[in-house]
């Protein structure tokens, strides 16, 4: 089976296109086994080869939230190729609602923040939520900030690739 994703590479950034290449060698290994040897992409004509991978991947402990992006995948390479024919018949698994945490209270805000100074072996993870807290950086923009990006005269950062273009910006 041979699915090309070289397409990829002109809509999607290149650690979109890393992840999906990861994605792509779970997919071609199961359909491997459930489906015919001779697999082209006009054979997915048949909702039952894609709810088969559904239910075999959930069978081995995958979540619903992979085997949807997986799904995704194949719908966009068939798309690509003009050979998608499920709509309106295929579905994507129901995805457990999103268990995001509670922000902290101030005061264990002030606590987290006491402990973390009061260790040596956590003054990266304090001086990170520092300078989240301090700049409204994400997460994401702290780990990959670099020297040239600070401005220590002007005290500003510079952040120069962000998740969104909105990200892109000078910070105090």
């Amino acid at each position: 089976m041979n699915f090309p994703v070289e397409h990829r590479g002109v809509a999607a950034s290149a650690g979109t296109v890393r992840l999906e290449k990861e994605r792509l060698r779970a997919v071609k290994k199961l359909l491997a086994q459930i489906a015919p040897v001779d697999l082209k992409l006009k054979d997915f004509e048949d909702i039952r080869l894609i709810r088969t991978y559904q239910q075999k991947r959930i069978a081995e402990g995958v979540g619903p939230r992979t085997v949807n992006m997986e799904g995704q995948l194949m719908r966009s390479i068939l798309k690509h190729h003009d050979q998608w024919k499920l709509d309106g018949k295929y579905q994507p698994l129901p995805e457990p609602l999103s268990e995001a945490g509670r922000s902290l209270t101030p005061e264990e805000e002030v606590r987290l923040i006491d402990t973390a100074k009061s260790r040596p072996e956590w003054a990266v993870a304090y001086h990170g939520t520092m300078l989240e807290n301090e700049t409204g950086m994400r997460g994401v923009e702290v780990r990959n900030l670099q020297m040239k990006r600070i401005n220590l005269m002007a005290a500003e950062i510079h952040l120069q690739k962000s998740k969104t273009k909105g990200g892109v910006r000078t910070t105090p």
